[in-house]
């Protein structure tokens, strides 16, 4: 809604043929820096501890798999063409992660050693 507004107030100047998501008003990349001072921003407001804006990604993975998401699916999520990389460069161990592997192990040993 937002870029349709902006595409009619800025008219030839607006840069649709760019397709962005995320974009300024003009429809232009936004700028890394700007990016980065707003995230800051924010992260400050928030009385939280400073993170790389990417970190969000490395979270969101780890946050999916403990919420029991199969890999394959957090891997589509993040758009990653391979689940392998996902595991290795974005899922960080948890508790809830740890949890579910304690779950998956107990699994395997009530199979195995039922009766």
């Amino acid at each position: 809604t937002e870029q349709a507004e902006s595409r009619a107030m800025f008219g030839d100047e607006y840069r649709a043929d760019l397709d962005l998501v995320f974009c300024t008003m003009q429809g232009r990349p936004l700028d890394t820096n700007n990016l980065r001072r707003t995230w800051r921003q924010v992260l400050t407001k928030a009385k939280v501890p400073l993170a790389r804006l990417h970190d969000l990604r490395h979270g969101l993975a780890s946050y999916l798999i403990g919420l029991g998401t199969d890999i394959n699916t957090a891997s589509r999520i993040l758009g990653h063409a391979s689940s392998e990389f996902t595991l290795q460069r974005y899922v960080h161990s948890t508790d809830e992660t740890s949890a579910l592997k304690r779950a998956a192990l107990a699994k395997v040993e009530a199979q195995l050693f039922r009766g």
